[in-house]
């Protein structure tokens, strides 16, 4: 069996090295690294080619992607349409992991406890946002003292901006 690996990192290193102990698999990565070069063929990924294409070229039976952007741009859809197997969530389904707004939606729409967010689509509210919250004293549910104010956040790099209270 020939198995795909899309990726360079420590995620697709363990992913393949685990295949690698399968008998009859043989690993290829795309583009791999160092460590995935040992326990299997590593390919160059040309400018403008898809991962689509290095699977058939390879005649891959299965695919197994670690990053997380292009499961966001719908790999797995791209290769379920062509009939490959596939081993990641489609385009929809990554959207939990790919944007943190869709899956604090998607938590707060399914009922499941998640900590307080707000979005901001620029500097000014989301100053205002942290302003708000930090001027306003933490709950404490249980009579125990919180604390004067969050124990932190974490931002967003580019708007919107996401801002998570801890």
């Amino acid at each position: 069996m020939r198995i795909l690996v899309l990726g360079s990192g420590g995620r697709e290193h363990a992913l393949a090295w685990k295949l690698a102990q399968s008998p009859g698999v043989s690993v290829f990565a795309a583009p791999g690294n160092p460590g995935i070069a040992k326990l299997g063929t590593c390919l160059q990924v040309p400018h403008g080619t898809s991962f689509l294409e290095i699977a058939e070229s390879i005649g891959a039976d299965l695919t197994v992607v670690g990053p997380e952007a292009p499961l966001v741009d719908g790999i797995v859809d791209q290769f379920r349409a062509r009939g490959l197997k596939i081993v990641g969530p489609d385009r929809e389904a990554a959207q939990l992991e790919g944007s943190k707004i869709f899956a604090k939606n998607f938590f707060i729409q399914s009922k499941i406890p998640t900590a307080e967010f707000v979005t901001a689509e620029n500097q000014t509210d989301a100053r205002q946002a942290l302003d708000r919250r930090l001027s306003t004293p933490p709950e404490s549910r249980n009579g125990r003292a919180p604390g004067a104010h969050p124990s932190g956040f974490r931002r967003s790099r580019t708007p919107p901006w996401v801002f998570y209270f801890v």
